[in-house]
């Protein structure tokens, strides 16, 4: 069933990638309410620009042009629980209701899409994409999963027929698109609770890849037949680089392109995602000039290594690593960065069956931490596992190096040894303690 008019309500539209979704909505006319448990600074934004939100699960609380099945669209986000009051009644009352995948599908069906997949790098690269696309003139519409500090959001609206999606390997939302050209940045299993076991998660990342319409661009070693990128030999598109005063510069050959670019975004991890972002932006026509001044103005995405402080004394870094792979990739940076300081590390767990999952790779990660302070699990869409919890990612061996404590007994801690080196590592609630931990440490 079509709906008649412009309407539509948004459960979860509190999330990062509901809120660019609603954000393009209202920038296309359409009337934008939502229900959120909370309020957040994408609610505040799009109350700003219009949107009618509620923050209460009651269906008297919503305005009558979304109480209406033949003029309103319903879009959702598996975060929110299908027992939620207003989610069954929208579907009682026989409302069309689509999750967010189906949606974005739908708006950016009549784009040429350049999409960015892969289990870690998705945001970042996605956000240098769309930042050496603006810096050219290129005009792209963007939706991206972070915040991005170069378009101070989450979403852009363009005049173009490019648009830059992350294809997110969640609960197989990326079979949803079809993109002209794309990306994979990385494939290690993740979501296992969706796919069943990495033979399957891998299949899935084969399936999409079969759907694009163009150019496949791959990071070098994994099981995909696509165009290679990477550093050092053996990849179609390679990079060879050197830090110079803080910062990468670096030589990136391959068949059709070749760039020499400077960007001091930190951590190499972020270098494969610069030829990543590279490799895509020439595949929508961007000169090797554009691609070098781009990646030279690039500002980051909050949460991505973000520096919250940084003095000689004391460092405090935020960053969204939630799976033992993204942990490695940047417990390797900050040591490479800031060699020989001693590294205090708050850790937020996030999902009960990924803690389950990967218990094994995060106990080695957490255990490369001089000091590691362990939140609770953030369970996020999730109900308690019994028998998971975050103590089975202690180490036994490290007693007296590892804690389990509450967000306030971390920030206690970390006040009272006030220690040269500190990181939040986390994709739940964890970021709203970087505030009080960075005044501790003034």
């Amino acid at each position: 069933m079509k709906t008649s008019a412009h309407t539509v309500f948004m459960l979860g539209i509190g999330g990062v990638g509901m809120s660019a979704l609603a954000r393009h909505y209202l920038d296309s006319g359409w009337k934008v309410g939502g229900y959120d448990r909370q309020p957040n600074d994408f609610t505040a934004e799009l109350e700003r620009l219009g949107a009618r939100l509620v923050f209460d699960d009651r269906v008297d609380s919503l305005d009558p042009p979304f109480a209406h099945a033949e003029e309103c669209l319903v879009v959702y986000t598996p975060a929110v629980p299908r027992e939620t009051v207003l989610f069954q009644w929208f579907l009682g009352q026989g409302h069309r209701v689509l999750k967010r995948a189906e949606a974005l599908a739908e708006v950016v069906a009549d784009y040429e899409v350049l999409a960015v997949a892969g289990t870690h790098g998705k945001t970042t690269t996605s956000s240098m994409l769309s930042h050496l696309l603006t810096q050219a003139g290129a005009d792209p519409t963007v939706f991206l999963g972070g915040w991005s500090l170069d378009l101070k959001g989450n979403y852009r609206k363009g005049q173009s027929q490019w648009c830059v999606v992350e294809a997110d390997e969640f609960d197989r939302s990326f079979l949803r698109l079809h993109p002209r050209h794309a990306v994979v940045t990385s494939m290690e299993p993740d979501h296992l609770d969706i796919y069943g076991d990495a033979d399957q998660f891998e299949a899935g990342f084969k399936a999409f890849a079969d759907q694009v319409q163009g150019k496949l661009y791959a990071k070098s070693g994994l099981p995909l037949r696509a165009q290679t990128y990477g550093l050092g030999v053996g990849a179609d598109y390679r990079a060879d680089y050197s830090v110079e005063a803080g910062a990468y510069r670096f030589s990136l050959k391959g068949p059709d392109l070749e760039v020499e670019a400077r960007i001091a975004y930190p951590g190499v991890h972020n270098l494969e995602n610069a030829i990543a972002a590279s490799v895509l932006a020439h595949s929508a026509g961007l000169s090797a000039g554009h691609i070098s001044a781009g990646l030279s103005s690039f500002r980051g995405v909050r949460r991505r290594f973000e520096y919250a402080l940084r003095r000689p004394d004391r460092v405090l870094i935020d960053d969204y690593a939630h799976h033992p792979g993204e942990l490695k990739v940047l417990i390797d940076s900050v040591k490479e960065l800031h060699p020989g300081l001693p590294l205090w590390l708050v850790f937020q767990p996030h999902l009960y069956s990924r803690t389950r999952d990967f218990a094994e790779g995060f106990r080695e990660q957490l255990a490369r931490a001089d000091v590691l302070l362990l939140l609770p699990i953030y369970p996020a869409r999730e109900l308690p596992i019994s028998g998971v919890n975050s103590a089975m990612l202690l180490d036994a061996h490290r007693e007296g190096q590892q804690f389990l404590v509450s967000p306030e007994q971390a920030v206690a801690r970390v006040e009272a040894a006030q220690p040269s080196l500190v990181v939040v590592a986390g994709a739940g609630s964890i970021d709203r303690w970087v505030d009080p931990l960075q005044k501790v440490l003034q």
